[in-house]
């Protein structure tokens, strides 16, 4: 009987320790690294601090991505991303690098390798795509140069095959273009990968591997009284949460942006912002792909921290909701335009 009573409290006690979960709080500490890195200004009850992506990384650990909502912005997302590693000890990591826009995708190839695919959708649309072996170090993918798909409004598919990464670019306004590059893993993430042009009759033809970054291991649940977010290993007594308070403003010295002063017209005058673009052989062919529609086409040159930048305006109206109203009547004649589907109106210079 005593031998019996030893074996119950045995596994009593065993009971307890398996019940009892480790709870791992953002810290204050990793919130303000967050909050310097993505605002020059702290973050605020008007700018917060978001999970936008999880990963599972090896060994348990928790790979998060952490941007800026801004509910009173025309771009609620933010401009970019930063990846926090927790590991099953609870110790929190502020990685040093950085996406830009917002991401689209996030996944793992045959080999292990992690690939995250972003997308810029303001004053056009534009890739990226990110490359690290365990979370900690990226690598900005080059994409093949002289594509000559649609450098204003441009999307990517990315194919995982046995060996190769297989990247699909797609016009996203005028005439729809399609080309695709490929290259071995290794190759892909060096400086100046050697990307081969893969024929058209063939870009549909192959098996993608869909080995997806999200699994079931640690589960977002969502948000959860005092928590902004929690999740919980489902094999494992962990927890990851991060509570719903926002760190006091940090003034962040930054590289200055280099901005144009101009006078405010008594009149202001507005149009229909159809692109933003790097070459001027770019706004060109903008240019003649809207050549059917009667509105006039005019073009503004200006200086950027990285060069010259073309952007493209449609029409000239004496009040936004002209032009809203203009725009509107415009997607609803040609509803297959995705120009028009990512243009919007702007204040001329």
């Amino acid at each position: 009987m005593k031998h019996f009573k030893f074996i119950l409290l045995t596994l009593v006690s065993l009971h307890v320790v398996e019940a009892k979960t480790s709870n791992f709080i953002m810290p204050d500490t990793i919130q303000t690294q967050l909050c310097q890195q993505l605002s020059e200004k702290g973050c605020s009850t008007e700018e917060q601090l978001k999970v936008s992506n999880s990963f599972k990384l090896d060994n348990d650990r928790l790979l998060l991505f952490f941007y800026l909502y801004k509910p009173n912005d025309m771009y609620k997302h933010g401009y970019v991303n930063i990846p926090v590693i927790v590991d099953i000890q609870g110790k929190w990591s502020v990685i040093n690098t950085h996406m830009d826009a917002e991401i689209q995708e996030l996944g793992r190839d045959p080999q292990g390798g992690i690939w995250l695919r972003t997308l810029w959708m303001i004053e056009g649309a534009s890739p990226a795509l990110y490359y690290s072996k365990d979370g900690t170090k990226w690598t900005t993918v080059s994409f093949p140069l002289n594509r000559n798909v649609n450098s204003a409004f441009e999307d990517l598919s990315v194919c995982f095959l046995e060996k190769e990464i297989q990247l699909t670019f797609n016009s996203m306004g005028g005439d729809e273009i399609v080309k695709a590059w490929k290259t071995n893993y290794a190759n892909a993430i060096t400086k100046e990968p050697q990307w081969i042009r893969v024929p058209k009759k063939e870009i549909c033809q192959r098996a993608c591997f869909k080995t997806s970054a999200y699994n079931n291991a640690w589960q977002n649940k969502g948000t959860q009284q005092n928590l902004d977010l929690l999740f919980e290993h489902k094999y494992k007594p962990l927890k990851v949460s991060i509570p719903k308070y926002m760190a006091q403003k940090i003034t962040v010295s930054k590289k200055s942006v280099v901005t144009t002063k101009t006078s405010s017209p008594i009149n202001k005058t507005y149009a229909i912002q159809l692109g933003t673009f790097n070459y001027k052989s770019s706004l060109e062919n903008m240019e003649k792909s809207m050549q059917k529609i009667e509105f006039t086409l005019h073009s503004k040159e200006f200086n950027t921290d990285k060069g010259i930048k073309y952007k493209l305006y449609l029409g000239s109206f004496k009040s936004r909701n002209l032009a809203n109203n203009t725009l509107k009547e415009l997607r609803n004649k040609d509803k297959n335009s995705k120009i028009l589907k990512n243009a919007f109106v702007a204040e001329l210079p």
